[in-house]
């Protein structure tokens, strides 16, 4: 369970100021996790690097915290070009700044590819993060993809879907709601 921070909708490249995300995925993304000695240390040195993101194939983020430890922070970025995002998190001088924002744990970095997503933007939600295996994706995805309607009769108010980059057995999804106890309500009842 988590509760996001504001987030910075990505941007597509080709998108006008009147489409919207909902029928356009980035081409991949990255899920960033770590925990922090400071959240407003932590924020405050990643705010400052927007201009370092963009620059690194970045077009967008949302800002997850841990409900249960708010020193453990989640960063979901989509990305519209794989080589400068991996050379951005490859640069030592990003080890450097991730050392001076406070980061105490080794980032765990997990390469995406979107294929569903129809979150919520506007504003900051909880959210919580689910991750595991399927013996088949297609199968899997449209399941998925038929209990959009059971989500949303849920409280599911923004989801995405993605697969881990070169493996679709490996799914992580994102759930958005507006409270944590209508997120445990669904998990509780799958």
């Amino acid at each position: 369970m988590c509760s996001s921070d504001l987030a910075i909708r990505p941007h597509m490249p080709n998108e006008s100021a009147e489409t919207t995300m909902k029928n356009e995925l980035p081409p991949a993304a990255l899920m960033i996790s770590h925990t922090v000695a400071d959240w407003q240390t932590w924020k405050d040195q990643f705010d400052a690097d927007e201009a370092g993101r963009k620059a690194g194939g970045m077009l967008g983020h949302r800002i997850n915290r841990g409900v249960d430890d708010d020193k453990w922070i989640s960063v979901y970025a989509a990305v519209g070009n794989m080589r400068a995002a991996e050379a951005f998190v490859e640069d030592p001088a990003m080890q450097a700044a991730m050392s001076d924002a406070g980061v105490t744990s080794k980032p765990e970095l997990t390469w995406l590819s979107p294929v569903l997503e129809s979150m919520v933007w506007s504003r900051p939600l909880p959210g919580v993060m689910i991750s595991y295996t399927v013996a088949d994706f297609n199968s899997w995805f449209t399941g998925y993809k038929i209990a959009g309607e059971l989500q949303a009769v849920n409280g599911i108010m923004g989801h995405a879907a993605s697969h881990v980059l070169g493996d679709p057995t490996q799914i992580v999804i994102y759930h958005q709601a507006a409270s944590h106890e209508t997120l445990r309500a669904y998990l509780a009842n799958p």
